[in-house]
């Protein structure tokens, strides 16, 4: 994917302008110090494309003025004396700039060649400057993608922390839920348990009163029975037995009816005790649930 650029044509313009009023050279490296940002060769090729499109004005060569000289006309005698004045500065001018020319062309070529050599060298280290400056720059880019990259990612890692607290505080409330659910159904057990047993014991009571009942109504029967008996030779003290005949039987028609109570009593209580039975199982069941739902919540 192409890099996007991060600077203008006109910071690009602006610094190579700065750079040639300074009498600078004009490269990448020159450019990005100026300019602020991008990479050397990318200034690099963006300038060379904008000279190529003619928006860079190159300094132009001063016109040198040539100023006309007059010349004047001399006697022949001035003129035959000059020549000859003319031919002897000549030659030994000519004598002269031989020997300076040589003297000059062994120091020139001397220079030259000290000037090559360190042309060279600094040629070398010049483009080794550049070349780790641009390097440097390269780095400077790489890190600073690595820094948005790194400072993207923390914030991914932020809110994906915010969303992980947000289902760890969601997931409390749930297991505080379940937890109170739980007591609550607890409580609503050890309610049935103690329900159930004030059933069984009045289960029991009545299964008490009832073997009562019927001893009680056995003692009657018994005694009813040796009294009809004996009613066979009533006389006039037995006729009053006869009443208490019939207060027996009234007693045993009410034992009957205390007993038919008891039993019903029982049977009410033996019903409570059944349902209490299936609350307590439904409950325990659901129990276990809540206790299996909260052991997957806290997983």
């Amino acid at each position: 994917m192409a890099n996007h650029r991060t600077f203008t044509v006109k910071d690009l313009l602006d610094a190579a302008a700065t750079l040639e009023k300074q009498g600078k050279p004009i490269n990448g490296n020159a450019l990005r110090r100026i300019v602020g940002s991008g990479r050397p060769s990318s200034l690099m090729d963006a300038y060379n494309d904008e000279v190529k499109k003619g928006k860079v004005l190159l300094p132009e060569k001063a016109q040198q003025e040539v100023e006309a000289i007059e010349s004047y006309d001399l006697p022949v005698e001035i003129k035959e004396e000059l020549e000859l004045g003319l031919q002897a500065i000549s030659g030994m001018i000519s004598r002269c700039n031989d020997l300076a020319h040589h003297v000059v062309g062994q120091r020139l070529n001397k220079a030259v060649d000290e000037a090559r050599k360190a042309r060279v060298t600094a040629e070398n280290a010049m483009a080794e400057a550049n070349d780790n400056e641009s390097k440097a720059w390269d780095a400077v880019d790489d890190i600073q993608k690595q820094l948005v990259e790194a400072q993207a990612l923390n914030d991914t890692q932020a809110k994906r922390i915010i969303e992980l607290e947000q289902q760890l505080k969601g997931s409390e409330n749930v297991i505080t839920g379940l937890q109170n659910t739980e007591k609550l159904i607890k409580k609503q057990v050890n309610d049935i348990q103690a329900n159930l047993e004030s059933a069984e014991k009045r289960t029991s009571e009545a299964e008490g009163k009832l073997a009562e009942v019927r001893d009680q109504l056995g003692n009657v029967l018994a005694e009813l029975k040796a009294e009809r008996v004996n009613v066979g030779n009533l006389t006039s003290e037995q006729k009053s037995l006869v009443k208490s005949i019939g207060a027996l039987e009234g007693k045993l028609s009410a034992a009957e009816a205390q007993a038919e109570k008891a039993q019903s009593e029982r049977d009410a209580a033996f019903v409570q005790q059944s349902r209490s039975a299936e609350m307590v199982a439904a409950l325990n069941l659901k129990i276990n649930e809540l206790q299996h739902k909260l052991g997957q919540v806290e997983d």
